[in-house]
Protein backbone atom coordinates (compact mmCIF):
# COMPACT_ATOMS: atom_id res chain seq x y z
CA UNK A 1 0.00 0.00 0.00
CA UNK A 2 2.78 2.41 0.69
CA UNK A 3 4.71 1.71 -2.57
CA UNK A 4 1.25 2.07 -4.61
CA UNK A 5 0.76 5.73 -2.59
CA UNK A 6 4.41 6.74 -3.34
CA UNK A 7 3.83 6.25 -7.04
CA UNK A 8 0.18 7.90 -7.23
CA UNK A 9 1.91 11.02 -5.23
CA UNK A 10 5.10 10.44 -7.70
CA UNK A 11 2.95 10.80 -10.73
CA UNK A 12 0.36 13.83 -9.05
CA UNK A 13 3.86 15.65 -8.67
CA UNK A 14 5.27 15.08 -12.39
CA UNK A 15 1.73 16.28 -13.97
CA UNK A 16 2.14 19.48 -11.50
CA UNK A 17 5.13 19.82 -12.12
CA UNK A 18 4.88 19.78 -16.00
CA UNK A 19 1.81 22.19 -15.95
CA UNK A 20 4.61 24.70 -13.95
CA UNK A 21 6.70 24.27 -16.80
CA UNK A 22 4.62 25.00 -19.57
CA UNK A 23 3.20 28.37 -17.98
CA UNK A 24 -0.07 26.61 -17.17
CA UNK A 25 0.04 26.14 -13.18
CA UNK A 26 -2.36 28.18 -10.65
CA UNK A 27 -1.08 31.39 -10.48
CA UNK A 28 -3.38 31.79 -6.92
CA UNK A 29 -1.45 34.64 -4.98
CA UNK A 30 -0.92 33.17 -1.17
CA UNK A 31 -0.97 36.55 0.86
CA UNK A 32 2.38 36.87 3.46
CA UNK A 33 3.38 38.62 6.28
CA UNK A 34 6.48 40.56 4.31
CA UNK A 35 4.69 43.34 1.86
CA UNK A 36 5.12 43.02 -1.78
CA UNK A 37 8.71 44.65 -2.97
CA UNK A 38 9.70 45.78 -5.67
CA UNK A 39 12.32 44.45 -8.03
CA UNK A 40 16.04 46.25 -7.13
CA UNK A 41 17.32 45.80 -10.94
CA UNK A 42 17.09 49.21 -12.04
CA UNK A 43 15.22 49.47 -15.53
CA UNK A 44 15.94 51.91 -18.59
CA UNK A 45 13.76 54.54 -19.37
CA UNK A 46 10.90 52.99 -21.04
CA UNK A 47 10.32 50.79 -18.24
CA UNK A 48 8.76 50.90 -14.51
CA UNK A 49 9.18 49.60 -11.29
CA UNK A 50 6.46 49.05 -8.73
CA UNK A 51 5.09 46.57 -6.47
CA UNK A 52 2.56 44.11 -7.47
CA UNK A 53 -1.03 45.13 -8.04
CA UNK A 54 -4.35 42.86 -8.04
CA UNK A 55 -6.74 41.85 -10.76
CA UNK A 56 -9.81 39.79 -10.10
CA UNK A 57 -11.19 37.27 -11.97
CA UNK A 58 -14.68 36.32 -11.23
CA UNK A 59 -14.22 32.17 -11.44
CA UNK A 60 -10.62 31.80 -10.31
CA UNK A 61 -10.03 34.48 -7.47
CA UNK A 62 -7.19 36.95 -6.78
CA UNK A 63 -4.07 36.60 -9.33
CA UNK A 64 -0.80 38.72 -9.62
CA UNK A 65 -1.34 41.30 -12.22
CA UNK A 66 1.58 40.87 -14.99
CA UNK A 67 2.80 43.85 -14.68
CA UNK A 68 5.83 45.67 -17.79
CA UNK A 69 8.18 44.70 -14.70
CA UNK A 70 7.14 41.07 -14.31
CA UNK A 71 7.48 40.77 -17.90
CA UNK A 72 11.13 42.48 -18.27
CA UNK A 73 14.06 40.82 -20.42
CA UNK A 74 17.66 41.52 -19.45
CA UNK A 75 18.24 43.21 -22.65
CA UNK A 76 15.37 45.74 -21.48
CA UNK A 77 17.98 46.41 -17.93
CA UNK A 78 20.18 49.54 -17.98
CA UNK A 79 23.31 48.16 -17.68
CA UNK A 80 24.99 51.58 -16.06
CA UNK A 81 22.70 51.62 -13.10
CA UNK A 82 23.05 48.62 -11.89
CA UNK A 83 24.60 48.07 -8.70
CA UNK A 84 27.67 45.97 -7.65
CA UNK A 85 26.68 44.07 -5.91
CA UNK A 86 23.06 44.03 -6.45
CA UNK A 87 21.77 42.80 -3.11
CA UNK A 88 18.50 42.29 -1.62
CA UNK A 89 17.06 45.39 0.36
CA UNK A 90 14.20 43.36 2.01
CA UNK A 91 14.33 40.02 4.23
CA UNK A 92 11.83 37.67 1.84
CA UNK A 93 13.67 37.29 -1.62
CA UNK A 94 14.92 35.58 -4.33
CA UNK A 95 18.69 36.34 -5.01
CA UNK A 96 20.97 36.00 -7.68
CA UNK A 97 24.52 36.24 -5.69
CA UNK A 98 27.68 36.37 -7.43
CA UNK A 99 31.06 35.54 -5.59
CA UNK A 100 32.79 38.14 -7.29
CA UNK A 101 32.09 40.99 -10.38
CA UNK A 102 35.12 40.57 -12.10
CA UNK A 103 37.65 38.56 -13.54
CA UNK A 104 39.92 38.12 -16.22
CA UNK A 105 39.19 35.17 -18.82
CA UNK A 106 39.36 31.63 -17.52
CA UNK A 107 37.87 32.57 -14.61
CA UNK A 108 35.28 30.80 -12.96
CA UNK A 109 32.42 33.05 -10.90
CA UNK A 110 30.36 31.52 -8.48
CA UNK A 111 26.08 32.35 -8.83
CA UNK A 112 24.21 30.93 -5.80
CA UNK A 113 20.24 31.24 -6.16
CA UNK A 114 19.26 32.25 -2.66
CA UNK A 115 16.17 32.28 -1.11
CA UNK A 116 14.90 33.68 2.40
CA UNK A 117 10.54 33.50 2.46
CA UNK A 118 8.04 34.14 4.54
CA UNK A 119 6.14 30.95 3.51
CA UNK A 120 5.94 27.62 3.28
CA UNK A 121 8.04 26.98 -0.07
CA UNK A 122 7.46 23.73 -1.57
CA UNK A 123 8.13 23.99 -5.47
CA UNK A 124 9.60 26.69 -7.86
CA UNK A 125 10.57 27.63 -11.57
CA UNK A 126 13.61 29.70 -12.73
CA UNK A 127 14.54 31.51 -15.84
CA UNK A 128 18.29 32.29 -16.20
CA UNK A 129 19.89 34.43 -19.15
CA UNK A 130 23.52 35.22 -20.06
CA UNK A 131 25.62 36.02 -22.81
CA UNK A 132 27.35 32.70 -24.37
CA UNK A 133 29.76 34.54 -26.61
CA UNK A 134 31.04 36.14 -23.10
CA UNK A 135 30.54 32.82 -20.40
CA UNK A 136 30.28 29.51 -19.96
CA UNK A 137 27.48 27.89 -17.17
CA UNK A 138 29.87 25.17 -15.80
CA UNK A 139 29.44 22.89 -13.01
CA UNK A 140 31.34 25.49 -10.27
CA UNK A 141 32.84 22.14 -9.08
CA UNK A 142 34.12 20.08 -12.07
CA UNK A 143 34.11 22.86 -14.41
CA UNK A 144 32.16 20.44 -16.80
CA UNK A 145 30.62 22.68 -19.02
CA UNK A 146 26.35 22.05 -18.76
CA UNK A 147 24.12 20.86 -21.00
CA UNK A 148 20.44 20.69 -21.74
CA UNK A 149 19.84 18.27 -19.36
CA UNK A 150 22.09 19.88 -16.48
CA UNK A 151 20.23 21.02 -13.35
CA UNK A 152 22.62 23.18 -11.24
CA UNK A 153 24.03 20.98 -8.12
CA UNK A 154 25.01 22.57 -4.58
CA UNK A 155 20.81 22.98 -3.21
CA UNK A 156 20.32 22.69 0.42
CA UNK A 157 16.24 23.42 0.00
CA UNK A 158 14.04 21.35 -1.13
CA UNK A 159 16.30 18.11 -1.04
CA UNK A 160 14.08 15.97 1.55
CA UNK A 161 13.81 12.63 -0.17
CA UNK A 162 10.69 11.97 2.43
CA UNK A 163 8.41 14.20 0.32
CA UNK A 164 9.83 13.02 -3.16
CA UNK A 165 11.25 16.11 -4.74
CA UNK A 166 11.35 15.82 -8.67
CA UNK A 167 13.30 18.06 -10.64
CA UNK A 168 13.11 19.33 -14.65
CA UNK A 169 15.51 20.96 -16.53
CA UNK A 170 15.21 22.71 -20.19
CA UNK A 171 18.20 24.63 -21.15
CA UNK A 172 18.96 26.38 -24.55
CA UNK A 173 22.61 26.39 -23.92
CA UNK A 174 23.69 27.75 -27.46
CA UNK A 175 21.49 30.55 -26.72
CA UNK A 176 22.48 30.94 -22.95
CA UNK A 177 19.81 30.10 -21.01
CA UNK A 178 19.23 28.15 -18.10
CA UNK A 179 15.56 26.76 -17.29
CA UNK A 180 15.07 24.60 -14.19
CA UNK A 181 13.08 24.17 -11.03
CA UNK A 182 11.73 21.43 -8.57
CA UNK A 183 8.91 20.42 -6.52
CA UNK A 184 7.91 18.72 -3.87
CA UNK A 185 5.45 16.05 -4.95
CA UNK A 186 4.19 14.59 -1.39
CA UNK A 187 2.23 17.83 -0.53
CA UNK A 188 0.64 16.25 1.82
CA UNK A 189 3.01 14.65 3.92
CA UNK A 190 5.23 17.94 3.37
CA UNK A 191 2.99 19.93 5.02
CA UNK A 192 1.28 17.32 7.80
CA UNK A 193 5.12 17.54 9.18
CA UNK A 194 5.20 21.11 9.57
CA UNK A 195 9.08 21.58 9.25
CA UNK A 196 8.50 24.51 6.26
CA UNK A 197 11.48 25.33 4.25
CA UNK A 198 12.19 29.15 4.18
CA UNK A 199 15.32 29.76 3.97
CA UNK A 200 18.43 28.06 1.57
CA UNK A 201 20.31 27.48 -1.71
CA UNK A 202 18.59 26.54 -4.75
CA UNK A 203 21.90 25.72 -6.76
CA UNK A 204 25.15 26.42 -7.76
CA UNK A 205 26.29 27.82 -11.41
CA UNK A 206 29.94 28.07 -12.48
CA UNK A 207 30.53 31.10 -14.96
CA UNK A 208 33.54 30.63 -16.85
CA UNK A 209 34.62 34.09 -18.86
CA UNK A 210 35.36 33.62 -22.37
CA UNK A 211 35.69 37.18 -23.10
CA UNK A 212 36.84 40.16 -20.73
CA UNK A 213 33.74 42.02 -21.82
CA UNK A 214 31.41 44.01 -19.83
CA UNK A 215 28.40 41.68 -19.30
CA UNK A 216 25.15 40.33 -17.06
CA UNK A 217 23.57 37.19 -15.60
CA UNK A 218 19.94 37.58 -14.92
CA UNK A 219 16.38 36.59 -14.41
CA UNK A 220 13.83 36.71 -17.28
CA UNK A 221 10.54 35.30 -18.47
CA UNK A 222 10.58 32.86 -21.07
CA UNK A 223 7.98 30.83 -23.53
CA UNK A 224 7.75 28.28 -20.88
CA UNK A 225 6.83 30.75 -18.47
CA UNK A 226 5.43 34.00 -19.46
CA UNK A 227 3.80 35.00 -16.28
CA UNK A 228 6.42 34.54 -14.03
CA UNK A 229 7.46 37.39 -11.80
CA UNK A 230 10.96 38.66 -13.29
CA UNK A 231 11.61 35.10 -14.62
CA UNK A 232 11.14 33.52 -11.23
CA UNK A 233 7.48 31.27 -10.33
CA UNK A 234 7.85 30.09 -6.26
CA UNK A 235 4.78 28.04 -4.67
CA UNK A 236 3.79 27.18 -1.02
CA UNK A 237 2.95 23.98 0.16
CA UNK A 238 -0.79 24.09 -0.53
CA UNK A 239 0.43 24.42 -4.49
CA UNK A 240 -0.58 28.30 -4.19
CA UNK A 241 1.67 30.81 -6.36
CA UNK A 242 3.47 33.30 -4.33
CA UNK A 243 4.22 37.16 -5.70
CA UNK A 244 4.96 39.01 -2.58
CA UNK A 245 8.74 38.88 -2.70
CA UNK A 246 11.26 40.69 -3.55
CA UNK A 247 13.61 39.13 -6.96
CA UNK A 248 17.33 40.56 -7.23
CA UNK A 249 18.35 38.92 -10.32
CA UNK A 250 20.27 40.82 -12.40
CA UNK A 251 24.66 40.73 -11.60
CA UNK A 252 26.87 42.64 -13.84
CA UNK A 253 30.26 41.57 -13.93
CA UNK A 254 32.69 43.45 -15.26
Amino acid sequence: MYNNKKIVLLLAGIIFIISVLAGCSSNKDKNIDDPAATDSNILDENHTTGSQDKQEDNNTGTYPKITDEDKRLVQDVNIESIPVPNEPSTSNYIYLKLDKNQGEVGDVIKAEINVNLAANFAGYQINIKYDPEVLEAVNYDTLEPFDEGTKPTGATILTNQDFLPINLVDNDIANGVLNFGTTYTSYSDYKESGAAEKSGTLGVIGFKILKKETTIIGFENSKSMPTGKLGTMLFNWDGDRLSSYEVVGVQKIN
